[in-house]
Order: C-alpha cells, then structure tokens, then sequence
C-alpha cells in the first residue's frame, strides 16, 4: 500500500564495499528516469559498464510523511562488468557475445554467449547510461552470480576490440552457443620476450590458435627466419643463433668498442644478419654482418634494422643525433647505400616490412601507420586510447602484433584490413606482456 509514496519517497543507498568494508549513507531520490531522457533513436553507448548487485529492504527509521524508509545496497557483482561496443556485440569476463537492442522499448536481448536470453533493459539515470539486468529465477548469470537484479553503469566509454557482427533476434545463426575463435582466429606462433624487471628474461612462443605458450631461451630480442632458427640475445649480451631444435650454432662477435648488440635480424636467404649497436647515448648504428661475423655493411645514425623479402636493409633514423631529423630509409640491393621513403613524416619509426614485400608498418606519433614500399597510399591503422609499439607482421600479412606503449607491454593483434585491436591471450584467457620486439611465424 506504499509503493506510490515509496517511489517519492527518500531513501538511504549504502554501498557496501566487499574489499574494505566501508560502509557509506547516501541521501538520493529514488525515481524512474524519464523518457524524456532518452532521446527516440537513443542507442546506449560503446562502452565498459561496471556492474553491482542491488538488494532493496527496509529499516526501522521513517520518512518525514511516515513511510518506512528503504535502503538499497550495492554489491559487487559477480558479473564484474559488461563491455559493450554499440553494435551487436558485447563481452562479459573475455567472452564474446552478440544482442540485440530495440530502441523502441529500450530492451536488450542477449542472443549469443554469457547472458544469451537473459532480458536487461536501457536506462539514463540523472545522465548516467545503464543496463539493468533482472536474473531469472533459479538461474544464475555466471557459477559465482547471486539471483538478483543487477545494475551496470557506464563506467568508461572505450573502444570495444573484436567486435561480432550485429545480431537479430530470431536468426538461427545467432542463437548457437558458438564462441568466437581465439585471438580472433590468428594463426601462427608469436616469439617474444617475456619476463619483466630483475629475473631472467625468457624468450616463449606463442601458440596463436591453441593459446599453448612455452619457454625457449634465455635472453631478448628474439627474430625467427622461415628455416625455424632463431637469433638472439642471451643472458650474456652475446648474439646467438640457435637451430629449430634450439641448439646454439653459431655467435657473432662484435667489437666492443660498439658495446652489447640488440634487435637482429636474420635476412631472408639466410647469409646474413642486421643488428643496431649504440656506442654511446648519441651515437646509433645498424651493422649487417655475414653469418660467420665477418662486418659487411654499417649505417651510421641508424637503428631498428628490418628486411624486405628481396634482402633489401630498412632502417629508421637516430633522433639521439644532434640535429638528426627522423624517418624510414631503405637500402639498395648491395646494401651500400640508404634513401629515404616515408613522405617526409615527422616522428616515424619501427618500420616492418610485409611477407610480400609490397607495405610497411611503422609508428608515427604513438601509433600504427601503414605505406606502401615507396611512400604511397599513407594511412592511419590503429586508433585507441592509448598508444601501441613495436609492429610486426603475420606470415599471410593479414595481421600485424604490436605491444601497448603504456608500460604494460600488452600484446595486441591488430587486423590489417579493419583496424580492429584484439588482446592475445593464452590458453588461461590471460593477457600476455613483451618486452621488446615481437616476432611472427
């Protein structure tokens, strides 16, 4: 008899706080949002939405008209968060799934993955964005979920990565429990370092289709040729190549006055290999010796040595040089002289070469950029919120791995056709960290 004078009445929300226990009273108006608030068309945003448990009682004290005053407590739920990407696509816990939305009712349905059938509604509480979702009796959301109604607000507007296709309700494709293939259906290994600050770093291999990660060597800077032999920088600051069984064959020495090597790369006919060695602070170059070490070629103010599928040196200019401008230069056939190629950019890097030779991928201002071998068809690859490093490419050339530039070091697989940003992940569905230069095979 007091539900009308209960949705005008005040109550007092208490958060509970699982992780330290503090408890807070908040006076707030309890009223559903009016439609006025949702504009017609109104779609909810692309976004991450925080979600909590709510659980409504009453308590001993009154209102000012002598109503019971009503509490509600918000508790973390076990859904954690929705990540929603506006266009049919969702993913609770890493695992995807597609809806539908009706404008016209301002209802969900959930056709595909975690919460397939589960019936959640629109809202815009005081211009806050949120999904509301009423569990099914005798049902649970995921194993640890409590029966419950759920709140999920919008927490931040994000770009969602691998997004499904949209989905209609009552199409039969839509409604199989199939998930999505790991790692966006990548094929290949990953060979990268993995292992961050004082330990030993480890250089592993990643599995993409399987998400099996195993240990190789000790070192960084890990480069894979298409004969499986891998070269190296072991614990030593030695650069080594090792055989498809992992058995050291060979060592290129380098003079000491050029102090410990970084970033080799094996040529494509296997006679030679590039590496960037840096005397001092301001002082850059990238060598090409023969595999027995014998020094063929030196670039001065140069770093991050790469190769083009006909054994031509691409390279990056030293901004630690006093007055060095940077940009992408590649070598001719005798590797004896370097012209530039980039259309005059003003911060390029990192540059990797494509399996057919034809594009290159570099950075350029915090994230992926693409060209074409002499300069032409410039275009931006990856957009996101912050920034990514270290390109390189998958052997069918449809997909480029990158890390985050943010300190985390989190792999990425970006699609080169869309753009679209993925996180690898391994069998655990665990995000995985690099340091250092990725390599696909």
């Amino acid at each position: 008899m007091y539900k009308r004078k209960f949705l005008a009445a005040m109550f007092s929300a208490t958060l509970l706080l699982g992780a330290t226990g503090a408890t807070f009273l908040v006076q707030a108006q309890k009223q559903k949002p009016a439609a006025s608030e949702l504009p017609p068309g109104h779609v909810p945003p692309a976004g991450e939405y925080a979600c909590f448990k709510s659980i409504w009682s009453t308590t001993g004290a009154l209102n000012m008209d002598g109503t019971p005053m009503m509490t509600i407590q918000y508790i973390s739920s076990a859904i954690g968060s929705i990540e929603v990407d506006g266009k049919g696509g969702y993913r609770v816990d890493k695992k995807a799934g597609r809806y539908h939305f009706d404008p016209a009712r301002r209802e969900f349905a959930f056709v595909t993955g975690p919460l397939a059938g589960w019936p959640v509604v629109y809202e815009v509480t005081h211009g806050t964005p949120r999904l509301r979702l009423a569990a099914k009796k005798g049902e649970k959301v995921t194993a640890k979920s409590r029966i419950g109604e759920h709140d999920c607000d919008l927490k931040s507007k994000i770009k969602f990565a691998n997004s499904p296709p949209p989905a209609s309700v009552g199409d039969p494709a839509t409604v199989s429990n199939s998930h999505a293939p790991r790692n966006g259906g990548a094929r290949g290994t990953l060979i990268f370092r993995q292992e961050w600050g004082n330990g030993p770093s480890k250089i592993v291999e990643l599995n993409l289709a399987s998400g099996a990660i195993q240990s190789r060597f000790e070192g960084s800077d890990p480069h894979r040729n298409a004969r499986g032999e891998t070269a190296f920088i072991n614990r030593t600051g030695a650069l080594v190549i090792a055989d498809a069984n992992g058995t050291a064959t060979s060592t290129i020495s380098v003079p000491q006055s050029f102090d410990t090597p970084d970033s080799p790369v094996l040529s494509p006919d296997n006679s030679k290999i590039a590496f960037h060695v840096a005397p001092n602070y301001y002082s850059h170059r990238v060598l090409v010796a023969t595999r027995a070490g014998k020094i063929i070629g030196e670039f001065k103010d140069m770093t991050e040595p790469n190769w083009t599928s006909d054994n031509r040196l691409i390279v990056a200019k030293s901004t630690r040089t006093e007055g060095a401008k940077p940009g992408i230069f590649l070598s001719d056939s005798n590797l004896q002289e370097l012209k530039r190629i980039d259309p005059n950019l003003d911060s390029a890097s990192q540059p990797a070469v494509s399996p057919d030779g034809r594009r290159v991928a570099f950075v350029q201002h915090g994230h992926i950029w693409l060209m074409d071998l002499d300069g032409s068809h410039l275009k931006q690859l990856s957009v996101s919120d912050g920034g990514e490093k270290s390109p390189t490419w998958s052997p069918d050339g449809q997909w480029l791995a990158a890390t985050k530039d943010d300190g985390t070091g989190i792999v990425l697989l970006i699609s080169v056709s869309s753009g679209k940003i993925i996180k690898a992940n391994n069998s655990d569905d665990k995000d995985l960290q690099s340091s250092g230069r990725l390599n696909w095979r």
